[in-house]
């Protein structure tokens, strides 16, 4: 979230530096500020998540989906205010772009948790991939990462780092010779 709030004050801080220095009214202050900051938003905000993430293709469409939609809503929501500030005059026009700007830079990162949102499938494929790479008893398969004896719980047999290492590398029992 310190992503959000630090896009807040630098759009907040490069409106009013482009407002104060260029004869730009405030619609297109608002507009040049969001068209600055709302990509680095686009690119960060998936670059601190980028590890943390399963992408699969859906997500990763779905992800990209939600950048066009969350300008849409925005894009909506600014045509709406527009036309009940015509049709009313209970709002002020003016003030759409400094709401409607901001929420699509605010909008895409929330909507975001809900399509990075770790589900069932995700951790049963982390449990997987966790269990391919532990290590195993080269006697009976038994996972072995946080033993702390050279004997297998399960099965009684004794090993060495040879064989762990051994039968990892063929993913197979090792048989071993009678004493």
């Amino acid at each position: 979230m310190i992503l959000l709030t630090a896009l807040v004050a630098a759009y907040m801080v490069l409106f009013n530096i482009l407002y104060m220095a260029t004869p730009w009214n405030e619609f297109q202050t608002h507009l040049f500020t969001g068209l600055v900051l709302h990509p680095a938003g686009l690119i960060l905000w998936p670059l601190i998540w980028v590890r943390a993430v399963r992408w699969t293709p859906l997500r990763t469409s779905l992800t990209l989906a939600w950048s066009a939609a969350s300008l849409l809503i925005s894009g909506a929501v600014f045509v709406a205010w527009v036309l009940l500030a015509a049709a009313t005059g209970w709002i002020e026009e003016d003030h759409a772009s400094a709401v409607c700007v901001p929420l699509a830079m605010i909008l895409w990162p929330l909507g975001t948790v809900f399509i990075w949102q770790d589900r069932h499938t995700d951790r049963a494929a982390r449990s997987r991939e966790a269990q391919r790479e532990s290590v195993t008893c080269p006697g009976c398969g038994y996972a072995l990462s946080d033993l702390r004896s050279t004997t297998c719980p399960e099965c009684g047999r004794t090993f060495t780092v040879r064989e762990l290492v051994v039968g990892r590398e063929s993913d197979e029992p090792i048989s071993r010779q009678a004493d």
